[in-house]
C-alpha cells in the first residue's frame, strides 16, 4: 500500500467497515485520519509499519500487534 492510500477515509455512519487486512507493510500515512477504521488484521509472516501509518485513527476497538511485525517506526497509532 502506498503512502496516503486512503488518508482520510471516513465511513458511512450507518456502515461497520470491514477490518483493514495487512499484507506485507503499510507505508507511511497510508491509513492516516481514517476514523472509520475499527480492526487491523495481519496476514503475512513479516510486516513493517511506517510512520503515521494510522495516525488519528479514532475508531479503533482493538489494536493487537503480533510477533509478526518486525518493526513499528514513528507516531504509528498516535492520536487513536
Amino acid at each position: 500500500m502506498k503512502s496516503s492510500a486512503l488518508q482520510n477515509f471516513l465511513a458511512a455512519e450507518t456502515e461497520s467497515p470491514p477490518p483493514i487486512i495487512v499484507v506485507a507493510s503499510v507505508s507511511a500515512s497510508a491509513f492516516a485520519n481514517c476514523t472509520g477504521i475499527t480492526d487491523v488484521v495481519n496476514l503475512k509472516d513479516k510486516i513493517t509499519i511506517n510512520d503515521n501509518a494510522f495516525y488519528n485513527c479514532t475508531s479503533f476497538t482493538n489494536i493487537t500487534i503480533p510477533d509478526s511485525v518486525t518493526s513499528i517506526e514513528s507516531n504509528v497509532f498516535e492520536f487513536c
